[in-house]
């Protein structure tokens, strides 16, 4: 490579002093030997001449010529001793000139003093010209060198945008050789050619370009980014030719992209967990809120920035809260807290708020990511077990005298109550279109029971852990929700599967898969979100078998009572009627003997006694029909309701209707009790809560089956809402029908009365 010159070429020549421009085809065309011959030659005619011709001529001015043409040797020397020879020749024609007029002397003097000072200042200017062109060509050197090894790209373009000269270091950054390169116009090399136009036209209008971000094609035809600053040089108003600095950015660009696409996988992914995420920086400032967060307060994301989340929360709750966070904040240590938050119906909602730390990779606390968890339902689901387990103790303690349920059994029931509620996490990861992890966290790695090295060949989703199905069978890896999802490319919502664990174990979850996609809308992995619902699945098994246990307390209940009638029945039939018919006819005996004057007084007592015994025996009568009805083992189930239907009416004036005829052949003797039992409990109801006016009994038989109806044109109520005696006893109505196999139904509607209907199998 030659050395950079910038006045070669026709713009150069331009800048050359007009005299040096003389001289130049002289240096560059004659040998220096004939250029010395001439000049001797040339010196030796003047010094004959100044000899040959009277003294007071101007020959002595003629010694310039000589020094003169010295001028265009190479060597300072070459002027140096021309002058100083002629110099001589001047000062030896004066000597050997005839001697004249003092006039003409005095002249001749003058002429050669003259022509001395010419030469030498001809040698003076020609030294301080070679020391100023040295110097000249030292700079030209050095700025070429510092062109040469500078670290940024330099390049020179014309006004057309033709680059004249460019550095090795451009040429480095975009791996071009220095002919493929100069020549050619810049927007050849522009990814984006209308780049290369906007910076001409800025430069075209005097303005200032400093770090324009411009995209050039590599050799290898990769993209680079370069920051380019320029400068241009106008003359008369029109460019002429433009300074281009370059500074390759490639490298940081690609760290931005980098940034950004990994920004936007963790927006895409907190957007699409079910729950709602934040982060906060060190000083507990808030800075990001996703999706999910915003919908459910119904706010805007801007307003949550910052403290404004704290507007959200239960103003209650809201310094236990803030307590509890700034304290963590502090500690630097995880957050779990629980509290109320505004939802966008204006409804609060509890919230249970998990947050970890977040460091970098220096250990440098940054702050904290948190995920929240409705927990609301859970909360009333407690409180509906709690109640339940409120009523169980309420009729536990009424029951206790009848059932003598020990004190072991009452625990064992609390404890199971107790044991039905827990917190599910929710298990959130990231995979390829392989199935193989890219990012997971501790939710997922709790469930899984293992921390998987990301990204290894062998922890795929299927081969993490066993599938299975929810009825125990092997799940293959088409069946997989990932699969499926990468399959079609579609979401799958709310699968329900088993996974199983290194250790064994067995965890019921629930799966949402969604799809992940690049820029171009290619599949390029899926997000799967876990909900262990384990504990979920064991609840709702002791729930079940709670309620097992419920109703056979309740048939127990209800068989203890009837033994208890039965045998109230049969001590009042045996003895206490007895001894209220024994002491009846002992009163009439009295009475028959008493003397005609016996005291009056004491007749009427004699008579009143006798009244009561028979009210006594009357109300007795009343109370073993209520406890065992007669009429239901002898006549059957129709007479018996019949019979009880007018005692009702009698004694609480609601009018009802009644009826119906007995099966044949007659029911079983514990399905009529069953029915008569839930028929007096209907009309108790009806007496106690209807305000009924009038009522409506019917027995239906229909083959192979019977079904009683009982209805009332009163107030109604809601079954949904009712109270604890309300639940209790239709609970008690429901035990009693579903222990003869039969079914039970309550319909009522405020203010549109109530009908109970019970329906049972009976032989055909």
């Amino acid at each position: 490579m030659g050395i950079y010159n910038p006045y070669s070429g026709e713009a150069g020549m331009a800048a050359y002093p007009r005299f040096q421009r003389l001289f130049v085809p002289l240096r560059t065309g004659s040998l220096p030997t004939v250029m010395t011959v001439l000049i001797m030659m040339m010196a030796a005619v003047i010094f004959l001449l100044d000899l040959a011709v009277p003294l007071g001529s101007g020959i002595p001015f003629l010694y310039i010529l000589p020094v003169f043409l010295s001028l265009t040797l190479r060597s300072q020397w070459h002027t140096f001793l021309t002058g100083l020879g002629c110099g001589a020749l001047t000062l030896l024609g004066f000597w050997f000139s005839e001697p004249g007029e003092p006039l003409l002397q005095d002249l001749a003097f003058t002429n050669r003093a003259l022509s001395l000072v010419g030469i030498w200042g001809l040698v003076l200017l020609d030294s301080s010209r070679r020391g100023a062109m040295q110097a000249l060509r030292t700079t030209q050197e050095e700025l070429v060198d510092f062109l040469e090894n500078a670290p940024v790209g330099i390049q020179l373009m014309d006004s057309q945008g033709r680059i004249l000269r460019a550095n090795p270091a451009l040429l480095t950054k975009l791996g071009y050789s220095r002919p493929a390169f100069e020549g050619h116009r810049i927007t050849e090399f522009c990814a984006v050619p209308d780049q290369g136009h906007r910076l001409l036209e800025m430069l075209e209008r005097g303005e200032p370009v400093k770090n324009l971000e411009m995209e050039f094609v590599h050799n290898d035809g990769t993209i680079r980014y370069l920051l380019v600053t320029a400068n241009g040089h106008h003359k008369n108003g029109r460019l002429v030719h433009t300074r281009c600095f370059l500074r390759n950015v490639t490298q940081q660009k690609l760290a931005e992209n980098a940034l950004r696409e990994s920004e936007s996988r963790f927006r895409m992914l907190a957007n699409s967990a079910p729950a709602m995420i934040w982060m906060c920086d060190a000083q507990g400032q808030c800075t990001y809120f996703n999706d999910q967060w915003c919908n459910f307060t119904g706010r805007g994301y801007e307003e949550h920035l910052g403290d404004g989340w704290q507007k959200s929360v239960h103003p209650k709750d809201r310094p236990r809260c803030l307590a509890a966070f700034h304290q963590a904040l502090r500690a630097r240590r995880p957050l779990s807290v629980e509290y109320r938050l505004h939802r966008w119906d204006g409804t609060y909602r509890w919230i249970h708020d998990d947050a970890t730390p977040r460091t970098d990779s220096d250990g440098t606390f940054l702050g904290f990511i948190g995920s929240c968890t409705d927990i609301t339902d859970a909360k009333e689901a407690e409180q509906i077990l709690r109640r339940s387990h409120e009523t169980l103790e309420a009729l536990v303690r009424r029951r206790t005298e009848e059932l003598e349920l020990s004190n072991d059994d009452l625990r064992a029931a609390e404890l199971t109550l107790r044991g039905l509620l827990d917190n599910l996490p929710i298990a959130v990861f990231t995979t390829d279109t392989r199935g193989r992890i890219e990012t997971f966290n501790k939710h997922a790695a709790a469930l899984w029971g293992r921390h998987p090295t990301v990204d290894e060949p062998a922890d795929t989703f299927f081969e993490l852990h066993g599938m299975y199905h929810t009825d125990g069978s092997r799940m293959a890896f088409h069946e997989t929700p990932m699969a499926q999802a990468l399959r079609t490319n579609r979401p799958l919502y709310n699968q329900e599967l088993v996974v199983e664990r290194p250790d064994g174990s067995r965890r019921v979850v629930v799966v949402n898969v969604i799809p992940r996609q690049d820029a171009e809308a290619r599949l390029v992995g899926a997000i799967h979100c876990l909900t262990d619902i384990t504990e979920r699945k064991w609840a709702e098994q002791e729930i079940t078998a709670y309620s097992e246990a419920l109703r056979t307390l309740s048939h127990r209940l209800s068989s203890t009572q009837e033994t208890e009638r039965r045998r109230l029945h049969g001590e009042l039939h045996d003895k206490v009627g007895q001894n209220l018919t024994a002491m009846g006819i002992n009163l009439d005996i009295l009475r028959a003997r008493m003397p005609e004057d016996a005291p009056e007084d004491l007749l009427q007592r004699i008579n009143d006694a006798r009244g009561m015994v028979e009210d006594t025996t009357g109300r007795i009568t009343d109370l073993m029909t209520e406890l065992l009805p007669p009429m239901l083992e002898d006549l059957g189930l129709a007479s018996a309701l019949r019979s009880y239907v007018g005692q009702f009416t009698r004694r609480t004036g609601i009018a009802v209707t009644m009826r119906g005829r007995d099966p044949n052949p007659r029911l079983d003797p514990d399905i009529e009790i069953a029915l008569f039992r839930i028929f007096t409990e209907a009309l108790n109801n009806m007496a106690k809560h209807a305000q009924a006016g009038h009522g409506w009994v019917e027995l239906q038989v229909r083959p192979g089956k019977v079904r009683l109806i009982i209805r009332d044109d009163g107030v109604g109520f809601d079954p949904d809402r009712s109270n604890d005696s309300t639940r209790w006893g239709m609970m008690t109505m429901r035990e009693r029908a579903r222990s003869i196999g039969g079914e039970f139904r309550v319909m009522s509607h405020p203010g549109e009365g109530t009908s109970v209907i019970v329906e049972t199998r009976r032989p055909s």
